[in-house]
């Protein structure tokens, strides 16, 4: 029976507490000389209650080799660390990672691997060597939702992906058509998978430094056998919020293939208006705009 986080006893209780609080935080990197660079995205979670609320919502078990972008000192590393088989943490800052590093060894933790890459560069291709199966993140704020495209484009492996983003990021991931903020980016990962805000409002003050903005937890779950092709999903979908101003025949002028009469049959066929913006089309409208789009370039 796989032990839940409510039912273990950390043996790495006293360095946990410690990497919750600030003041420790900022004694380890005055020490090693460090300082934390805003171009990486670097907010350490220092709230115990939302780290086991991540935790609690990932439904890590024993076997499960879990995949961590941006661990940090290691607060949420730790954590895991005795519930799952192994934890694969990819941290950008290579001073951190030392440290990281440090702890992990000093702890006498075996199954945590660091690997001290960018994980958009070439970080994910030394992460997928190690096969993961979950995603856990306090996601950087500055690569947050390229990384959520990039393990669900290359880690079929891995079926959710849970952790703490901007909350803009949140809103704009879940969107509906007819939102302010439905864009491309919505739709392609709604296709990709089920997507759940767990917490709405986290405010700055979890998270050292604070930032200036909200955050919140995200669930996301990977959907099986998309109904077209992925790629050619994406396409489509790039191609129809080109221009917002543009109508969706318009936009899709500018993929190669299909006259323009064809797309406007297609468009009317589909959705009975030639005028149809991409914002008002929803991801199920998109799959069968791809279907068709598919059918008039074969």
């Amino acid at each position: 029976m796989p032990k839940n986080y409510e039912e273990i006893r950390d043996e790495h209780s006293a360095l946990i507490n410690r990497l919750f609080t600030p003041s420790y935080i900022s004694r380890v990197l005055s020490r090693n000389g460090l300082t934390l660079k805003k171009s990486f995205g670097q907010n350490f979670l220092i709230s115990r209650s939302v780290a086991e609320k991540v935790l609690g919502s990932a439904g890590l078990a024993s076997d499960d080799r879990v995949l961590e972008i941006g661990p940090g000192l290691g607060t949420l590393t730790f954590m895991m660390a005795p519930i799952v088989e192994h934890v694969i943490a990819v941290e950008i800052d290579g001073g951190i990672s030392r440290v990281l590093s440090r702890f992990i060894e000093e702890s006498g933790t075996g199954n945590i691997t660091v690997i001290n890459a960018d994980f958009l560069r070439s970080g994910h291709r030394k992460a997928l060597e190690r096969r993961p199966t979950k995603a856990v993140s306090n996601f950087p704020y500055s690569s947050g939702i390229r990384s959520i495209a990039v393990l669900l484009e290359r880690f079929p492996g891995i079926d959710s992906i849970t952790g703490t983003v901007q909350r803009e990021l949140a809103l704009r991931i879940t969107a509906a058509p007819g939102d302010r903020d439905y864009a491309a980016i919505s739709a392609y990962l709604q296709f990709l998978a089920h997507i759940d805000i767990i917490n709405r409002s986290i405010g700055p003050g979890c998270f050292f430094p604070a930032p200036g903005v909200e955050s919140s937890i995200i669930s996301i779950r990977r959907k099986k056998d998309p109904p077209v092709d992925a790629v050619l999903f994406k396409k489509v979908v790039q191609a129809s919020f080109r221009s917002r101003r543009q109508t969706l025949v318009n936009n899709l002028m500018a993929l190669e293939g299909p006259l323009k009469k064809d797309i406007e049959e297609l468009v009317f066929g589909l959705f009975g208006d030639r005028r149809i913006r991409a914002e008002a089309v929803s991801v199920q409208g998109f799959v069968e705009l791809s279907s068709g789009f598919q059918r008039l370039i074969a």
